[in-house]
């Protein structure tokens, strides 16, 4: 995993905004992931909150080490024709090796796949054993559809009692890329956090584009060998760290809003999120009909390659 945390150490040293959670809206719960040295925690006065600009003094912060969290996973899995042999084996293995850590949580996953067209291969279930033979299963073959393969993760995720989260993986290029705008709209309303995972010829700037408009990350696992390491620094981000949960003030006028987060002076990491229905969607409503229900969703901008 050297070649991940230096990259992480490299890019924000002590900090990184890994998820948001804005479905309460004007409450929201920002999800913290530090790299400080063994032994030390992150202590309440040791941060600033900014939102929109404006210092926020009346927050909690979290310790989320050891606590149970609920917790909704989609696994979306690219099996096209390029990830045969070594690549699809080194996945299977990363993802397995990520189950075996929720073992005794109470985290729900899900599994769907994607070539040409898109499938689920199990609904969502706290049995580890059954999402293991599930993916011991999957073989490679046809194309790429990861617009499709999101599609399908979103119905997995329809029952989800958790804050939902898709991990995506692929190694290339969208054949079904005109869609994708739809799927991140879908993606934004059901507050879908995307983590999604690059390797060997995958479009990292349309990944990252994914990620971005979810409140997630990008990261570029450049070879499929390096998958295990990837993996495990997402269950980081997922299952560890800490939340920040405070109340912003409500602005109809501001529909992109941001958060940032700074730890003594030293490092920070910034959010940007949208609340409600831009201004672009309701002159569409006017002249197309209704389009999109309110939502509330995350947008991040951290990225790892």
């Amino acid at each position: 995993m050297d070649f991940l945390v230096q990259t992480v150490r490299e890019y924000r040293e002590v900090l990184v905004i890994s998820r948001m959670d804005a479905r309460e809206f004007p409450q929201i719960d920002v999800y913290l992931t530090t790299d400080l040295e063994d032994g030390l925690a992150l202590e309440k006065e040791d941060l600033a909150v900014y939102e929109m600009g404006v210092e926020i003094t009346d927050f909690e912060l979290i310790d989320l080490s050891g606590a149970e969290q609920e917790l909704s996973i989609c696994f979306v899995m690219d099996v096209s024709g390029s990830m045969e042999g070594t690549a699809l084996e080194n996945a299977k293995s990363a993802a397995g090796n990520f189950l075996a850590m929720l073992e005794g949580s109470e985290v729900q996953v899900g599994l769907a796949t994607f070539s040409n067209s898109a499938q689920i291969v199990s609904q969502l279930t706290e049995s580890t054993g059954i999402l293991s033979r599930g993916i011991d299963s999957l073989y490679a073959d046809g194309g790429t559809s990861i617009a499709s393969g999101l599609k399908m993760g979103i119905e997995v995720l329809q029952s989800a009692t958790g804050l939902p989260v898709i991990i995506l993986l692929s190694d290339g290029v969208d054949g079904d890329a005109e869609q994708i705008e739809a799927v991140k709209t879908q993606l934004q309303n059901q507050g879908i956090t995307v983590y999604a995972v690059g390797v060997g010829g995958a479009d990292g700037e349309y990944l990252q584009g994914i990620a971005d408009a979810t409140g997630g990350i990008y990261i570029n696992a450049e070879d499929s060998s390096n998958l295990g390491a990837v993996y495990r620094q997402i269950s980081q981000y997922i299952m560890q760290g800490y939340m920040l949960r405070l109340t912003v003030t409500e602005d109809s006028d501001n529909y992109e809003r941001n958060v940032k987060v700074q730890w003594k002076q030293e490092a920070y990491d910034k959010v940007y999120y949208t609340v409600g229905v831009s201004e672009e969607d309701i002159l569409l409503e006017e002249t197309e009909g209704i389009r999109t229900d309110f939502y509330v969703s995350g947008l991040g901008n951290s990225t790892y390659n």
